[in-house]
């Protein structure tokens, strides 16, 4: 992620909602454009941000097999029980 640079703060801060999209394979796209909202970004001046499209794949894919491993063995053993101090993140963008 140092390619992209993102101060720590931020990296720590990005959503899902946040990422942006793999590009189609074959499309000569080699750095993916995401917005960094101003809640999150220094000065709360929030701007565009380029990921290497390498970097990118590799957080998705750790969001699909290694996360996803990781919170159905956590939900299995009861780490994930929903209490009233829960927080929960919905899209900004009301799609699901």
């Amino acid at each position: 992620m140092i390619r992209t640079g993102l101060r720590l703060c931020e990296q720590s801060a990005l959503t899902v909602f946040v990422l942006p999209d793999l590009p189609a394979p074959g499309s000569g796209i080699v750095n993916a454009r995401t917005v960094l909202p101003n809640e999150i970004s220094k000065g709360s001046s929030g701007r565009a941000v380029y990921t290497p499209v390498s970097t990118l794949r590799d957080v998705w894919d750790y969001m699909e097999w290694d996360r996803r491993e990781m919170l159905d063995y956590g939900r299995s053993r009861g780490f994930y029980t929903p209490t009233r101090r829960s927080l929960v993140v919905e899209d900004p963008s009301g799609c699901g």
